[in-house]
């Protein structure tokens, strides 16, 4: 197995990858740039030194639980919302992670910038960099645990509407008590499903939706600490339009 010392990147690196993945969606199966891990000019190591292996994650929760365990050396500040870091993360596992056609070509998911890398110069790619598929799993795996085992079992390159709707608050995503109240809500244990309630594009005014709980919870919080409160306690504070799809004595 490769291991590599970890990384973080510089500008310079993320020009190289976006425009490596601009190629690709040209048709350009061109080499994955190694060098953007290695060359000093793209790659400053991090202090202390840690070595990451390239492990294949099948799921954000293998993701999540290797890098919890690798990064946890690190000052938690230094790895929430370091941008350089994730890009460089996103770069080393690409290849494992990336899903490929019969022939071995690369098959980009839509916006890969997003899911691989973070440009600190780009508005849009720093206000959506929940998109980035590592830093997703390592916050999931590290803010909730098997709470928010529907999410974790998910392919690490998997970026679902449900997910997407969860993670658009940073409040709300990393509370612990609204992702468990999602998953009492929109989730079933015994089948795996999520509720079309949850799942619906346009579903902001569907009784009982998803878009529909974003907005309440916003609202309740003028008044409540939602956001630090259980599940049960904020099922209590929601409107009846809201049923759960089990009991919390079922879902814990």
């Amino acid at each position: 197995m490769k291991e590599l010392r970890l990384c973080e990147m510089t500008d310079d690196g993320v020009k190289v990858c976006r425009d490596y993945f601009a190629e690709l969606r040209l048709g350009h199966q061109i080499n994955f740039p190694e060098t953007v891990l290695l060359d000093p000019q793209f790659s400053k190591p991090v202090v202390p030194e840690i070595l990451v292996g390239q492990d294949r994650f099948a799921t954000k929760r293998d993701a999540g639980m290797y890098l919890h365990h690798r990064l946890k050396v690190l000052d938690h500040q230094r790895v929430i919302g370091n941008y350089p870091l994730w890009s460089w993360l996103g770069m080393f596992y690409f290849e494992t992670m990336s899903e490929r056609n019969t022939h071995g070509d690369v098959l980009l998911q839509r916006r890969p910038d997003y899911a691989h890398v973070i440009d600190l110069n780009d508005v849009s790619q720093t206000r959506d960099a929940h998109a980035h598929r590592l830093m997703l799993s390592y916050e999931l795996f590290t803010y909730h645990g098997e709470k928010a085992w529907w999410m974790l079992e998910q392919p690490v390159y998997a970026y679902p509407g449900l997910i997407q709707r969860v993670i658009r608050s940073p409040e709300r995503f990393r509370s612990t008590g609204v992702i468990e109240l999602v998953h009492l809500l929109y989730v079933d244990p015994r089948t795996r499903q999520v509720s079309r309630r949850a799942s619906e594009q346009n579903s902001g005014d569907l009784p009982g939706g998803l878009l529909r709980l974003n907005v309440i919870l916003d609202q309740l919080s003028v008044n409540y600490d939602v956001y630090g409160m259980s599940a049960s306690q904020i099922l209590d504070l929601l409107p009846d339009e809201f049923e759960p799809v089990t009991d919390i004595a079922d879902a814990a």
